[in-house]
C-alpha cells in the first residue's frame, strides 16, 4: 500500500523544481495516482504549474497572510475575501482542486495583491500647532459588502489644513442571510460607530468635531 501526504522537494533553482514536479507527476501517474496541490515559494515555479495542479489551499492561505489591523488595504482584501466566500458556495473542500475558471480568476486576484504598492504616511495628525481636529467617518454598502473608513483632519494655526486615512473596516455579507442593500446599509452604520468609539476612548486622540456620512 502507498500513500501520500504531503511531499517535500527542494532543487538548486526553478528549472530543478519543474523538473521534479513533472518526474514525480509522472511517476504516481503510472500507479493511477493523481499527484496535485503543488505549491512552492517560487512565483516562477508556480507559474510553470498547470493551474488543476496548483494548491487551492493558497487562496485561504494568502488571505490569512495579510496583516493588515487598521484596514489600510481593505479594498486590495474584499475580492480575496469575495472570491473565498465563493468557494465556500461552490462546496469545495479544503483539497479541491480549483476549476480553470477560478484559477484564472484568483491568479488575477493573486498578481493584483502581490504587485500593489503604495506609501503610507505613518504621521497621521500634527501635534504642533493644533488648531483643531476632526474625525470622519464614511460608510458605504453593496449587494456583496459593507464597509466604513475614518479620516482625521488636523487643522493648524496657520489654516492649513492635513487628512489621513486612519483605519478602515470591510465585511462581507453572510452566505445564505437575504440581506437587501438598505440591511447591508445599516451594517455598515454599526461598524462605522464602533469605529468611531473604539478611536475616541482608546487612542486618546482629542477630537473636536466628528460626523459621518
Amino acid at each position: 500500500m502507498l500513500y501520500v501526504d504531503n511531499v517535500i522537494l527542494d532543487g538548486k533553482n526553478p528549472d530543478d523544481l519543474l523538473r521534479k514536479y513533472r518526474k514525480s507527476k509522472k511517476v504516481f501517474n503510472d500507479v493511477g495516482m493523481n499527484l496535485r496541490d503543488y505549491l512552492s515559494n517560487c512565483s516562477s515555479v508556480n507559474d510553470g504549474i498547470p493551474l488543476p495542479d496548483r494548491a487551492s489551499a493558497t487562496v485561504a492561505k494568502i488571505n490569512g497572510l495579510c496583516f493588515d489591523p487598521l484596514g489600510l488595504i481593505t479594498p486590495l482584501l474584499t475580492k480575496a475575501k469575495i472570491f473565498l466566500q465563493d468557494l465556500h458556495k461552490k462546496k469545495l473542500g479544503w483539497d479541491d482542486a480549483l476549476s480553470e475558471e477560478d484559477c484564472g480568476a484568483w491568479n488575477t486576484i493573486k498578481k493584483e495583491m502581490t504587485s500593489f504598492s503604495v506609501p503610507v504616511p505613518r504621521k497621521v495628525t500634527q501635534q504642533q500647532l493644533c488648531k483643531h481636529r476632526t474625525l470622519s467617518v464614511f460608510v458605504d454598502s453593496s449587494k456583496r459588502v459593507y464597509a466604513c473608513a475614518a479620516y482625521v483632519t488636523t487643522e493648524t494655526e496657520d489654516a492649513r489644513r492635513y487628512t489621513r486615512l486612519y483605519c478602515a473596516k470591510s465585511k462581507v455579507a453572510l452566505i445564505g442571510a437575504t440581506q437587501t442593500i438598505p440591511n447591508l446599509g445599516l451594517l455598515a452604520i454599526f461598524i462605522g460607530v464602533n469605529m468611531i468609539e473604539y478611536i475616541i476612548s482608546r487612542t486618546g486622540l482629542k477630537i473636536d468635531i466628528r460626523w459621518t456620512t
